[in-house]
């Protein structure tokens, strides 16, 4: 009797073992994996954006009234600018490309903050802004504000399309070059320089300078 109760037992006790190794069992690898699997899912794609997002990339818009169709490109700065407060947090500059029938229209734009480019003698709307092509020269190219008092846009070209217009000695550059760095001064912020990828703008026609209009756009650099 006493040897059949200590089988028992011990019956019971080797059950209640194997039970308790099967409840603590791990989580299958695969459930485990699949968090990890999205997370990098998630990443690329963001990376894929973010390469994007700095490249150019092409609209088109339709006029309302006369049905007229218009092209043009940005591309977002490679580098971010911060402001502090009311303008507080990252923000990425947008270069702005459209082909016109003398000259393109360039600007440069930013979400929050305020550009300044005023003179200094009179307080009259333009400046001289310094910008640089890969890796040359330092070059300073005249710019102003738009006439409708928009304070985050600032224009390499005149309003009107003039073939005269200094825009058409940037695009020439644009045009030969891969990266941009334009320093910009701020309200109260001071100057910031930002950095663009400007490689690959070919969907767009590009202005054919005459050799009177490179000899102008080289005699501009040089002052």
């Amino acid at each position: 009797m006493k040897f059949l109760m200590g089988t028992i037992v011990l019956a019971t006790l080797i059950g209640c073992g194997q039970s308790a190794r099967q409840t603590e069992a791990p989580a299958t690898p695969a459930s485990a994996e699949a968090p990890a699997q999205d997370s990098l899912q998630a990443s690329a794609a963001q990376n894929a954006n973010s390469v994007a997002a700095t490249s150019w990339q092409y609209h088109e818009d339709t006029d309302s009234g006369s049905g007229d169709k218009s092209r043009y490109a940005i591309v977002k700065s490679r580098n971010t600018i911060e402001f502090g407060f009311p303008y507080a947090g990252a923000q990425r500059a947008t270069l702005l490309y459209q082909p016109r029938i003398h000259s393109p229209t360039i600007r440069l734009i930013i979400e929050h903050g305020q550009i300044l480019c005023r003179s200094t003698s009179d307080g009259s709307n333009g400046c001289f802004v310094p910008v640089k092509f890969d890796n040359g020269a330092l070059d300073i190219w005249r710019a102003q504000m738009l006439s409708d008092g928009t304070t985050n846009t600032l224009d390499f070209g005149t309003i009107d399309d003039n073939p005269k217009s200094p825009a058409i000695c940037v695009a020439d550059q644009l045009a030969k070059t891969k990266s941009l760095a334009i320093r910009a001064t701020f309200y109260y912020e001071g100057d910031r320089t930002i950095e663009f990828n400007v490689a690959g703008l070919s969907d767009l026609p590009l202005p054919a300078l005459t050799k009177n209009q490179l000899d102008d756009c080289r005699a501009k650099r040089a002052h």
